[in-house]
This record gives structure tokens, sequence and C-alpha cells, in this order.
């Protein structure tokens, strides 16, 4: 009978250890989004997401509202109605993934691309209705809503698409941002179901990437690279700051042209690195040329402007606003005009040139 009664008391004991483990290896998030009252921004509001221990979304909060997921051994999400008091299934609606590199999905016919560290969403047909931009600020990852406005025309009496652009509303400290993804892919894909359910469409890309999500080119492409024996100066080199530069296969290279493909924010510019940039090798970069004097035409607008660069390995910012960007993508042409010559090599360097998303927006 005792021996009965100590081990009701150890399994008693245990069951409590066990529930007190799990309660302390929840994991909360929090995310910062506008508070939108009859389309008008009314402020910031707090959303907070509980995961469970395995890694899946169990609650979210909004404001005195929440809603709490249940799982049976098939992950099945079951939706519990805290005013009610009673726990109903619904349908959470479980993206259809297609492809994670780039990441692909389909959620209700609505198809959704994340590329080029942004989100596109397409209603119908391909077409971009919608679109999250990404940037860090600090500590913070930060994203901004843009949406299909209406057609313009341009000079030549094209029409193209005109986005409206959002204030980077949207945050997430990047220490929450990299507690999203799990090694199970299923998790992943559950807990990106439950995250749009509730609104949250710009969370998703935490939920699959590995690394820091920031809007960045798309593509780079040179007129001319320069290759020496094992070493490659490629254009896609300009997407970092860190590792090998560009350089042109043309010694100054006068006239060369760098060809890069960006999301478009209305109020955005390059961050731009000049010439040969090494830590262990500093003099690489007065020994190399630089660019002095450069032009960017947006070709979908045939916009352009001048820029006078500065000899210096500091970062240069260039204001893209005078080029009047207007679609979901920019392909930027950047033409060297002149230089500054190298002090043992002709050949032109580039460290990096990456586009960089500001603050102001259009509505």
């Amino acid at each position: 009978m005792l021996n009965t009664k100590i081990r009701k008391i150890i399994f008693l004991l245990l069951g409590m250890f066990c529930v007190k483990i799990d309660f302390f290896s929840q994991t909360v998030i929090t995310f910062e989004v506008p508070d939108i009252q009859k389309v008008y921004y009314a402020g910031q509001k707090t959303i907070t997401v509980e995961l469970d221990s395995l890694g899946r979304i169990i609650k979210v909060s909004k404001d005195t509202n929440y809603q709490e997921y249940e799982y049976t051994p098939e992950f099945k999400g079951v939706y519990y109605d805290i005013d009610k008091d009673e726990k109903s299934e619904i349908s959470i609606g479980k993206l259809l993934l297609q492809s994670l590199s780039p990441l692909q999905f389909t959620r209700y016919g609505t198809s959704y691309t994340f590329t080029a560290g942004s989100l596109f969403i397409s209603i119908s047909g391909g077409f971009i209705d919608q679109y999250y931009l990404y940037r860090e600020n600090g500590d913070t990852v930060e994203s901004s809503y843009c949406e299909f406005y209406d057609y313009l025309e341009d000079e030549y009496l094209n029409m193209y698409p005109s986005y409206l652009n959002g204030y980077f509303y949207y945050k997430v400290s990047k220490k929450d941002s990299k507690k999203m993804k799990n090694s199970d892919m299923e998790i992943n894909i559950l807990n990106a179901s439950i995250l749009m359910s509730n609104g949250l469409y710009f969370a998703v890309p935490f939920a699959f990437s590995d690394s820091d999500i920031v809007s960045s080119a798309e593509s780079y492409q040179a007129s001319s690279s320069l290759k020496e024996k094992s070493v490659s100066y490629y254009a896609e080199n300009l997407g970092s700051k860190t590792g090998l530069p560009w350089a042109s296969a043309n010694g100054y290279g006068i006239g060369d042209e760098i060809i890069m493909k960006v999301p478009v924010h209305q109020n955005m510019g390059l961050k731009f690195f000049n010439g040969f940039q090494s830590e262990e090798k500093k003099h690489l970069y007065k020994a190399n040329s630089r660019a002095k004097r450069i032009k960017i035409e947006a070709q979908e607008l045939h916009s352009t402007m001048e820029v006078i660069l500065k000899d210096t390995p500091d970062e240069q910012l260039i204001d893209l606003n005078d080029l009047y960007l207007d679609d979901v993508f920019s392909t930027l042409k950047i033409t060297i005009l002149e230089i500054y010559p190298g002090e043992k090599y002709k050949d032109l360097c580039i460290q990096a040139i990456i586009p960089v998303y500001l603050s102001n927006a259009n509505f």
C-alpha cells in the first residue's frame, strides 16, 4: 500500500516537473505592426506569438484578444475559442510549398515568392499586387508594405504599374526573428500558415530563412569583369562589402557598365564602397583605380543622374529619388565616366554597391 502511494506521488511530481519544463521551454516572439483603423494609421500595436517546446505556434495575442492552437499527433491545428470556452476545428489555410530556393508557395490561390530579400505577392496571373521590403535598423528588422496603385504613362506613352510604398512599420528584433525557423519543415509550413491566418504575412519568411532578411539586389551584371588565374572579380561581388571587389577587364574601365536589378521603394538609395577594400591589404585601395564620376540610369523610365564620388573607402550614400523609381523592380545601369587612377595598377575596382531603403514614404 505504501509503495503504491509512493509511486503515485513520484508520478505526480514527475508530471508536475514535466509541465514546468514544458512551460519554461516555451518561446515568445514579439512583433510590432501598424494599427490601421478605417484605412488611417492610428499608431503601433504589439502582437505576440508563443511557441511550444517543439517550436509550434500555440498562441497568437493581439491586444486583449488571442487565439490558441492545439495539435493532434499529425500536427493538425485546432482553434480554441476562449470566449465560448469550446474547441472547434477550423482551416488555417495551409500553404502549399513549391520551392525553397527561391522560396515559393501558394495559399488560397495566391502565389508568394521570396527573392532578393523581399516577399512578393501575386493574386492574379503572375502580376505582383503587393510586396514587403526588409531592412535592418540596429538590432531590429523592419518591413515596409507596398501595394499596387494604378497604371501611369511615361513620356513615351508607355503604361507602367505604380505602387504605394509604406513606412517601415512592421518590426521584430533580430533575436526574435531567428526563433521562427525550425528543423522540421512541416512545423515551418504550419507556423507560416498560422502567421498568415493572423495577417502576419511579413513574418512568413522568418519561418524558412537561416540568415538575416534584408532586401537586396536581385542580380548584378557588368560589361566586363577581370579574371586573374583562378581569381574572378565578377559583378556578383558587388552585393557584399566583404570579400573580393568587382574589377574591370578594361584597365581604367571608362565606359564600363554595371547593371543591377533592385526591388523599388520610393525613398531609396545606394551604398557605394569605392575601390579595392581589404582589411589585410589596405594598400590595394590606392594601388588600383577607383570610380570618380558615374551616370545612373533607371532603364524602365529612361531617367538619369550623374554622381561625383569621393576618393575614400568610406561608405557613400547615393540618393536615388531624382530617378523617380516606380515599379516593383528597377534595372539600374551605372556607367563609369571618370576614375581616380591607381598608383600601381590601372584596374578599376569597386568593392560594393548595395541598395538601401530609407524611412519616408508616399502614404
